[in-house]
């Protein structure tokens, strides 16, 4: 007998990135841009932008005092964050207090947000 599941189920490969994230990433890559990071959500089938902040002081000062506060203790996140000018991170927020599914779905789309981002132009 089979159960059907009342959650749907997501592949990471069924995902694909929202229209806003790749525009704000296209932007971040201008030489004049100002952005230290971007925080990437999971909706429905779409990894799209959450959060677009700009730099204020030294990477590691924006890092522990901008992004780590902003940061959920029970809501996954991807987050594209700028380490130095043309060097970015891509960090996978996954706090001890999520879903068991959420956890499985951010980590298996870390791989598609990143070649995606690569393809489209990103380091």
């Amino acid at each position: 007998m089979r159960v059907e599941s009342k959650q749907p189920r997501l592949m990471a490969s069924n995902l694909h990135i929202d229209g806003e994230l790749h525009a704000q990433w296209a932007e971040a890559q201008k030489p004049s841009a100002s952005t230290r990071f971007l925080v990437c959500k999971i909706e429905g089938e779409s990894i799209k932008l959450a959060q677009h902040v700009d730099r204020q002081r030294a990477a590691m000062a924006d890092f522990d005092t901008v992004l780590k506060p902003s940061m959920s203790e029970t809501e996954p996140a991807l987050v594209i964050f700028l380490v130095k000018e043309g060097k970015w991170l891509l960090i996978a927020w996954t706090p001890d207090a999520a879903s068991v599914r959420d956890k499985m779905l951010y980590a298996s789309c870390r791989d598609t947000l990143k070649k995606a981002l690569v393809a489209g132009g990103g380091d």
